[in-house]
C-alpha cells in the first residue's frame, strides 16, 4: 500500500511541476505545445507497447476485452446523463461537458498504480484498456464534436 501511495505522490508532484512550469512561464507557449505532442505523440504511446514488452499475454481473453468496451460504453451514457443533468441551454458547454467527464487521465495514472496495485501481470491488461479507450473515446468524441454543427459521420470517407 506504501508503494502505491508513493506512485501517487510522485504522480503529483509531476502534475504540480507542469503547472507550476507553465503557470510561472518558464517556458514559452511554442515550447509547452512542443513538450504536449511529445509526450502525447510519443512517450505515452511509446509506455503502452514497452508494457508489453517481455508480457505474458495468455491472460488476455475475448471475454476481458468485451467486459472492458462494455465499460466504456456504460461510462459514455453515464457522461451523457450527467451533461443533460449539468448543462441543458448551451449545446457548446453540453458537448465538452460530455467530452470531459468521459475521457478521463487514466493514462497518466493508470500504468504506475495498477503496476503497483498487482504487479507486472497487470500492466498487459492495462495496456490493452488504454489501447481500447483510445479507439473508444476518439470515436465518442468525433460524435460528440460532430453535433456541434450537425455534421453526418459517414464512415466512408
Amino acid at each position: 500500500m506504501n508503494e502505491v501511495l508513493n506512485k501517487c505522490l510522485i504522480l503529483m508532484l509531476t502534475i504540480f511541476t507542469g503547472y507550476s512550469i507553465k503557470r510561472f512561464k518558464i517556458y514559452s507557449p511554442e515550447t509547452n505545445a512542443g513538450i504536449n505532442d511529445l509526450c502525447f505523440s510519443l512517450l505515452f504511446p511509446l509506455t503502452i507497447l514497452m508494457s508489453f514488452y517481455q508480457k505474458d499475454m495468455n491472460i488476455v481473453s475475448i471475454s476481458f476485452i468485451l467486459f472492458t468496451i462494455f465499460l466504456f460504453a456504460i461510462n459514455l451514457f453515464y457522461s451523457i446523463f450527467l451533461a443533460n443533468i449539468l448543462v441543458k441551454e448551451n449545446i457548446g458547454m453540453w458537448i465538452v461537458s460530455a467530452n470531459a467527464i468521459f475521457r478521463g487521465n487514466f493514462i497518466i495514472m493508470g500504468i504506475p498504480i495498477i503496476s503497483s496495485l498487482v504487479g507486472e501481470k497487470g500492466l498487459v491488461l492495462t495496456g490493452i484498456a488504454i489501447g481500447l479507450s483510445q479507439i473508444f473515446y476518439n470515436f465518442a468524441s468525433v460524435l460528440f464534436y460532430s453535433k456541434l454543427d450537425n455534421t453526418k459521420i459517414s464512415l466512408k470517407k
